[in-house]
């Protein structure tokens, strides 16, 4: 019996140890799935990071782009409204240097019949408003060209993600 108990000890020694073995290399196993746990979570934090900082950077690229064009826009609309101011201060001026006022055009004298009716010498001010708008609507289509070729080659995804797209 004595050696009963002593076998009894040494099994039980035996499978202690094995417990004893088996916990520590599943807390090794715990330990390193902790580690890859958090260096996955560093790498998820680090391609967010690196997300945000693409995102600011082409929210900034389309911001400055936009600026660029816009300012770009406004100096044509700018141009285009001292046209018209230019040429009555040349014809201001033409008509200093020879002496003569500005006149204004004269009144056609009445047609007798409508088949007889001459021309008006007295242009139609719609049509110079028409000239006007049609030259700013060919200015914003041209920038607003120029702004989507330039997205589309210099933003990620066309400009995308400035949409949110």
């Amino acid at each position: 019996m004595r050696y009963a108990a002593i076998a009894f000890l040494l099994s039980g020694l035996g499978l202690g140890a094995g417990w004893w073995a088996d916990s520590q290399r599943h807390a090794a196993e715990i330990s390193g799935l902790r580690l890859q746990i958090m260096q996955r979570d560093l790498d998820v934090a680090e391609a967010q990071r690196a997300a945000e900082a693409t995102a600011r950077a082409t929210e900034n690229a389309g911001v400055r782009l936009t600026q660029e064009i816009d300012h770009a826009y406004q100096a044509d609309l700018a141009r285009l409204a001292r046209v018209p101011a230019r040429r009555l201060r040349l014809a201001a001026s033409d008509a200093a240097a020879t002496g003569a006022g500005l006149r204004l055009p004269r009144l056609p004298e009445t047609a007798g019949s409508p088949d007889a009716a001459t021309a008006d010498p007295v242009p139609d001010p719609g049509c110079d408003r028409l000239a006007v708008d049609a030259a700013k609507t060919t200015l914003m289509l041209y920038r607003l060209q120029q702004w989507a070729a330039q997205a589309a080659t210099h933003l990620p995804q066309g400009g995308g993600a400035l949409h949110g797209n």
